[in-house]
């Protein structure tokens, strides 16, 4: 899980399934997952945190 430093945005983060990256708006549980794969999601990270 992730929340940003103000607590109003957070992300639910899960890898229970193998190869698979499940990501969801924590405020909102009841609404659908995106499913990314692993390299998928590395990638998204890497990218993130080379714009910051």
């Amino acid at each position: 899980m992730y929340s940003g430093g103000g607590g109003g945005n957070r992300l639910d983060i899960t890898d229970a399934r193998p190869g698979v990256v499940s990501v969801r708006d924590g405020k909102n549980p009841d609404d659908p997952k995106s499913a990314l794969r692993t390299q998928d999601w590395a990638a998204f990270v890497e990218g993130v945190a080379s714009t910051t």
